[in-house]
This record gives structure tokens, sequence and C-alpha cells, in this order.
């Protein structure tokens, strides 16, 4: 089972820092909600906190979660994705949307890698594995690297990671099998983008042509 560092509540420091998109949902009504929260508000744990004062990591912490499974691949190489603010494991993928909070932000991805590791192109392909959504063997490409040969930063590479599976989630949530085993269902009323948090990425294989590498992210998300 997935062990969690202990939860902290906010501190009347992180609570009073200005917050962008800052709404104070308490004097929001059904009528004088924004659009963009309309759909957010209206069942138990479905809010997305980052609209109002309250960071992703602050109301994740404290509730239940769940780790998605996948195939051990041994000692490849894995690069890590920690909470700045040290509230749990991972990093919330709506703050890493908005690039913060994520520790070691600015180091260079190769710094995460073996020394004699180079991906055979600046870019490697991330295989999204989803119980449920795997049938549809979802990937896209990642870089690692910008198109002068520099590697980018941790940040960078977090921020893809977190577009790629809120990009995945819009478009393919109804394409749910509740046939595959441990299926869990994605999108509205379900485990929404809000609820992800990412712990890190690991190098499965390399493609049967030998030309790119295949990844996958750890991924948990907080029980609905």
């Amino acid at each position: 089972m997935q062990s969690y560092l202990r939860s902290y509540g906010p501190t009347p420091e992180s609570m009073s820092r200005p917050r962008r998109n800052a709404v104070d949902i308490s004097a929001l009504t059904n009528n004088t909600r924004p659009p963009h929260l309309q759909s957010r508000l209206g069942r138990r744990n479905a809010i997305d906190y980052t609209s109002s004062l309250v960071k992703s990591d602050w109301w994740h912490a404290g509730q239940s979660h769940a780790l998605i499974p996948r195939y051990n691949y041994g000692i490849n190489p894995v690069v890590p994705f920690g909470s700045a603010e040290q509230v749990q494991v991972g990093v919330a993928m709506t703050e890493l949307e908005n690039c913060q909070d994520l520790a070691h932000s600015s180091s260079p991805i190769t710094s995460f890698l073996p020394r004699d590791w180079r991906p055979r192109q600046p870019f490697v392909q991330l295989i999204l594995n989803w119980p449920g959504y795997n049938f549809l063997q979802f990937s896209k490409q990642l870089f690692f690297f910008t198109p002068t040969g520099n590697p980018r930063t941790l940040i960078e590479v977090a921020h893809d990671i977190t577009d790629i599976y809120r990009t995945f989630i819009h478009e393919y949530h109804a394409a749910f099998n509740s046939a595959e085993h441990g299926a869990v269902r994605l999108g509205p009323d379900c485990v929404t983008f809000g609820h992800l948090r990412l712990l890190g990425m690991q190098l499965c294989n390399v493609s049967s042509s030998g030309e790119f590498e295949r990844w996958t992210a750890d991924v948990s998300y907080v029980k609905t």
C-alpha cells in the first residue's frame, strides 16, 4: 500500500498569500457562480479549490487516496516529483499546471537520470496508464530536450505531463471500459483532473524500432 507523509494544516502565512484567480466560494450561490465554477460545485469532494484561496495540495491532505497500479519496471530510470511544501507525496496536477509547488522545479530533467543516459530522440513517448482506458493504448510525445539540445527543467516536463492528462480526460473520459481489471472511471461526477497527483515517472522500455523510449507516470487520486 502506498505510504503518504503526514498531512499538515494550512498556516496563517499560506492562507494569506495572494492567490491566482482568487474567488470567495462561500459567497457564491448557484446563480452567481461563474460558469467555470458551476460544473465543479454541487457534489461531495468535487470542488476544485485551486480557483479559491485553498491550494489543491491542502484540500487533498487528509482525503483518502488511491494509487494507480502499474507494472514494476525494476531498476529502469525514475524521475520523482515532490511537493515543495511537503504536504504529502507527489504534487497536485492542478498546481503543476500553473508551474508551482514542485520541489527542484528549475533543475534540468537530466539531473534525475543516470549520467550516461540520453534518449534517442529529444522526446520520449509517455504511455498513459489508467485502468478502464488502457485498451485505448494512448500515448503522447513528451520532450526532455529543447530544439537546441538543452535539457528542459523538471517543472516544464511536469507541466507537459499534466497537460497530457487533462487533454486525455477531456477527450476520452466517455470511452470507459468497465470490464478492465480495477477500472476507475474518469470525468464529471467521477475522478476529475482536480483529483490527480503526479508522483513520478519511469522508463518502461524502448520502442520495437529502437528509435525512442516509452515512459509511464505514477499517479494517485483523491477518492470521491
